[in-house]
């Protein structure tokens, strides 16, 4: 969300012929905005701690600024990376990359679970169809008397890391999207983000974010 909204905000609205556009592969999503970094400079080469809060386009930024999708004081870079690196599971590959020329603007966001699956080739993580949720590949094998104890306890810490997986990447996911996109209900969500402390929703209303903290 944090990406595309700066692609809106701070792309080059003369270049005609082309627009902000968001393409998804198997092992990568790709945002693309027209025009360079509006001080010519190449972000590839920069830190990118140290980004400089250059603003192209200030009535659009304003507008989004004041809708509560972005910040006055340019801290948009930083939206983007911490809620990556306090993931528990997190590794360097599982950062975007930017890149950035005369003509382009690209942030490319790597497959987090391909990413962690390419260090952890032992392991096996299978997902249920159209619902996103990570279950243990060992589900059908602890049916029986350890069923009731087992395979609840393994389903909640699946739950929970899907969730924390959730709200890092898009923080301004809502209770009830999480709701229907994991098939629970919106109880169940509040439950189980209320016993994870180190999940922090910032703000309030449509304007505030998640933030994924470390835990202690």
């Amino acid at each position: 969300m944090e990406v595309v909204v700066n692609a809106l905000a701070h792309r080059d609205y003369l270049i005609q012929g082309s627009e902000v556009h968001v393409d998804m592969y198997d092992d990568r999503m790709v945002i693309y905005s027209p025009g360079s970094m509006p001080e010519g400079r190449l972000i590839q080469t920069m830190n990118l701690e140290d980004i400089p809060s250059v603003r192209r386009n200030p009535v659009i930024a304003d507008i989004f600024a004041q809708l509560g999708y972005m910040e006055r004081k340019g801290s948009g870079m930083g939206k983007i990376i911490n809620p990556i690196k306090a993931l528990p599971y997190f590794e360097e590959k599982m950062l975007p990359t930017f890149f950035s020329d005369r003509a382009q603007f690209t942030v490319t966001f790597p497959n987090m679970i391909m990413a962690w699956q390419e260090s952890h080739p032992d392991i096996e993580v299978n997902f249920v169809e159209n619902e996103g949720v990570p279950q243990d590949d060992t589900q059908g094998d602890t049916q029986g008397d350890t069923q009731g104890g087992t395979q609840d306890g393994t389903q909640s810490d699946d739950l929970d890391k899907w969730i924390e997986y959730q709200v890092a990447v898009y923080p301004k996911i809502t209770t009830g999207e999480l709701a229907q996109l994991s098939g629970k209900s919106i109880i169940t969500i509040k439950r189980r983000i209320a016993k994870m402390p180190h999940i922090v929703y910032v703000g309030s209303g449509y304007s505030g974010h998640w933030e994924v903290r470390k835990k202690e």
